[in-house]
């Protein structure tokens, strides 16, 4: 085989633009709610005599290499092969820990592709391209008569993982056994470091363990509310809030874990939201306080560029309706005295034995018990679950809050320490856009 591997070059980008399109139909590629503009990321070119045959694009950051796309003119040639190892070759020289990629579940042929190279099978994220396609409606819906719904993700690493041996000296010592393995939890918006260990005893433990000083206040925050010991709340197995927090809670890997909501999920979870709101939030700061609470759609009319980039609506629609957008904003009561949770989605809810466990509590703050559900609705909505105005009806005011909150921040510029959170908030836009208008008897025409 003649190829050779080149990086690309500012020469070959008309060529990479075309055969993006022709391969991907848009420059947009969604992989784990990540918005990359394929067209715009560094790529690797497979030549042969003098002809570009393949195209790889990917993404460096955080120690890690993330192919986005690779194609290849012609199959079974062997183009594909070199590509990717080109590309593994350039995540050793970047000195990365990992290289890894998704691909969908109807494309076998791309699985059985990556474990011949190496590359291992290391979480299956359900109904990842459900949501990816709120972002890109192209995604198709099936293919070759099996249902796209999603992501597996294969990572070959190229260093052994590394878990901080004081960390793990700790937790032995916490739970009185040697840690014998552990393995990553994936999942989550923002970094910090999550595994399940096992013991030597046979126990298995979650553990959580701050990577920034910020990450390091958050965990304090959450082990306050832990100690309320709420019945929707893991065990807690051990906490320090101290100068290096560690939280240490029962593993809830056996249990249900959405966005497949079965029978009985969605009211465990409501009756859940009932407990937490039950309590008193004496003490914590009150949400309607926050100056970023404030204003959201009057925000937006200032400068809608970033919102109206996202495509949910049209210039038009915008401007006909933004002015009642932001008088029923003007009319949402977020203050309350009773404890909200304040980021209720799918990722931080697991059913185990009909009670809903809600984790990830550095947010909690005092507001109106319909908060919580009011936030939960628009991704229960895109996984399936009942449309926000069934839920709560007449709740145009609250509706608008919601809204304002997805569509003041989705358009935004990634966040390098959190790169999934604008592609959620998208998502969840989707769903509270349509809220908003029904809610105020609007046509969502777009």
């Amino acid at each position: 085989m003649g190829f050779s591997v080149e990086p690309a070059s500012g020469n070959d980008l008309m060529w990479v633009q075309r055969y993006l399109g022709e391969n991907w139909g848009a420059p947009l590629i969604v992989s784990r709610l990540v918005r990359h503009r394929a067209d715009l990321l560094p790529a690797l070119v497979a030549w042969e005599n003098g002809d570009p045959v393949g195209l790889l694009t990917y993404a460096l950051g955080g120690g890690e290499l993330e192919i986005v796309t690779v194609d290849a003119t012609e199959r079974r040639r062997g183009i594909g092969t070199a590509l990717v190892r080109a590309a593994i070759d350039l995540a050793k020289t970047e000195d990365c820990d990992k290289i890894w990629l998704v691909t969908t579940n109807e494309n076998a042929a791309a699985m059985a592709f990556y474990l011949s190279l190496g590359f291992e099978e290391v979480a299956v994220h359900r109904g990842a391209v459900d949501m990816a396609r709120r972002l890109k409606p192209t995604i198709p819906k099936a293919r070759n008569g099996v249902e796209i719904h999603d992501e597996h993700e294969f990572a070959l690493r190229l260093r052994p993982p590394h878990l901080d041996p004081a960390l793990v000296d700790r937790v032995a010592a916490q739970l009185r056994s040697p840690v014998t393995s552990w393995r990553p939890v994936h999942g989550g918006y923002s970094p910090a470091t999550r595994v399940i260990v096992t013991l030597a005893d046979g126990r298995t433990a979650y553990v959580k363990a701050p990577t920034a000083a910020v990450h390091g206040e958050w965990l304090r925050l959450e082990l306050a509310q832990y100690a309320r010991q709420l019945p929707c709340m893991p065990r807690v197995l051990f906490g320090d809030d101290g100068a290096e927090p560690l939280l240490i809670l029962e593993d809830l890997s056996d249990g249900h874990w959405p966005p497949q909501w079965r029978a009985g999920d969605i009211a465990a979870v409501r009756a859940s939201l009932a407990q937490v709101s039950a309590q008193s939030a004496a003490g914590l700061p009150r949400l309607a306080d926050g100056a970023s609470w404030a204003d959201q759609w009057r925000k937006i009319k200032a400068d809608p560029k970033a919102f109206l980039r996202l495509g949910l609506c049209s210039h038009r629609w915008f401007e006909a309706h933004i002015d009642r957008f932001i008088e029923a904003e003007a009319l949402a009561v977020l203050d309350g005295d009773t404890l909200a949770h304040c980021d209720v989605r799918s990722d931080n809810v697991c059913l185990r034995d009909g009670q809903a466990y809600l984790i990830d509590w550095n947010w909690a703050c005092a507001a109106h018990p319909d908060v919580d559900t009011a936030f939960w609705l628009p991704s229960l909505a895109v996984e399936g679950g009942p449309q926000p105005h069934e839920v709560l009806p007449d709740a145009a005011p609250l509706a608008a809050k919601v809204c304002g909150f997805f569509a003041l921040r989705a358009g935004l510029p990634t966040l390098p320490e959190a790169p999934r959170v604008r592609g959620i908030q998208h998502v969840q836009l989707t769903a509270a856009l349509p809220w908003l208008a029904h809610s105020l008897s609007i046509n969502f025409d777009r």
